[in-house]
């Protein structure tokens, strides 16, 4: 994954249909700001809701927001636990 993370989940997961950060890889840019942890429930990236999205349209929009990081960094909001 070019962002340093994997996701799993989405709308068609009856198991999981909120999309969560299922793996970080180190060395890749999340890994490197040291902010996103697996568990997390991935909200938006750069302001595109991955809330009721299934799986495959969340990754579209990962990768969509990396190849847009040229020009400006990537946003990703996240549900933290208890919040």
């Amino acid at each position: 994954y070019l962002t340093g993370i994997s996701i799993s989940g989405g709308i068609e997961s009856r198991a999981q249909p909120v999309v969560k950060i299922e793996k970080i890889f180190p060395g890749g840019a999340a890994f490197l700001s040291g902010v996103l942890k697996a568990g997390q429930e991935l909200v938006s990236v750069d302001g595109e809701n991955l809330q009721n999205v299934t799986h495959q349209r969340a990754v579209d929009i990962i990768r969509q927001a990396y190849r847009n990081k040229a020009k400006e960094p990537m946003e990703l909001v996240v549900r933290v636990a208890g919040a």
